[in-house]
């Protein structure tokens, strides 16, 4: 197989926002509070939105947030699962510690009450089409009922009165992006010398009343790419990963997966916009004795660790 090395820029959303603020508010009242410099590249917008029935959208030349007061009554950070946390599982190991037993055991992916999980992503496929993000195949989706979520809740904070109804049932769904048909790699993006911003992804949920939070951060568009080279094998990859793991002191029993061809951002100059190349990479799980795990990036053209 041959793949090309694409050049790529952050996509920014589109200058007209009328589509992207009626889509989301819809016939609701709603005003701009902000049009500032962006916060992470160059000749980027910052425009801000809120709405009379308490929404709230932001646009922030890359990253982009929609939520609404039904989302006030949970911890989002309850549902990071594999996309973010296993390129973070130090900023999320109060989750890990919650959840040893995975958050897929605790909301198990199933129908809920107000519309099957199929339908709630297609709602929020609805909502990427409407910013022209492209997204990948592989979600995640956790089913959170009222009767987990309160326990989850009692658990964590044992002083206080959780309950909720089912109402508040709603389906989370971690989306991964992709580009050009190929997952983007949900590590960290470069975009200066100090500053590394966490993405591809996006994130959703959806509840009886429709979209309740969306978060898009990072969404590639390509401006060009090189002559396709030859990549190597699944196999080879698997290999390499397990001859860098061989020679960790310590590291015992390691079970390592491959998790197919990603395209991982490099940044090649400082708060550039234009200047991001996307190499073709392998990503390989590894789940240690422990059951930590961990993304081992292989450039698939020289088996490299990247």
């Amino acid at each position: 197989m041959c793949l090309p090395v694409y050049q790529a820029r952050i996509r920014d959303w589109p200058s007209d926002q009328d589509e992207i603020e009626k889509g989301f508010f819809g016939d609701a009242a709603y005003e701009q509070a902000g049009d500032l410099e962006g916060q992470f590249f160059h000749e980027r917008r910052f425009l801000s939105y809120y709405c009379d029935n308490g929404s709230m959208m932001s646009l922030d030349g890359g990253a982009m947030t929609f939520y609404t007061p039904h989302v006030e009554k949970f911890h989002l950070s309850y549902f990071y699962g594999d996309i973010i946390t296993e390129s973070n599982k130090y900023l999320f190991a109060n989750m890990y510690q919650q959840f040893p037993e995975g958050m897929e055991t605790v909301f198990q992916e199933t129908d809920l009450w107000f519309m099957s999980s199929e339908e709630a992503r297609e709602l929020a496929e609805k909502y990427l089409d409407l910013l022209n993000v492209e997204y990948g195949d592989e979600w995640i989706c956790y089913a959170v009922s009222s009767d987990r979520i309160t326990e989850v809740q009692k658990k964590m904070y044992p002083d206080e009165q959780w309950e909720y109804t089912k109402e508040d049932d709603n389906y989370f769904f971690e989306i991964p992006l992709a580009v050009n048909g190929w997952m983007l790699n949900t590590g960290g993006v470069k975009v200066d010398n100090a500053t590394t911003l966490q993405g591809s992804y996006a994130r959703a949920m959806v509840g009886p009343s429709g979209l309740w939070f969306l978060d898009v951060w990072m969404p590639f568009e390509t401006v060009g790419e090189s002559e396709a080279r030859p990549v190597i094998t699944g196999e080879s990859a698997m290999q390499c990963a397990e001859e860098w793991y061989s020679q960790l002191l310590g590291a015992g029993k390691i079970e390592l997966e491959n998790l197919g061809i990603r395209y991982v951002a490099q940044c090649n100059t400082v708060r550039d916009a234009e200047a991001f190349e996307l190499i073709p990479t392998w990503m390989i799980k590894a789940t240690f004795q422990d059951g930590t795990r961990s993304l081992l990036p292989v450039d698939a053209y020289t088996g490299e660790r990247r």
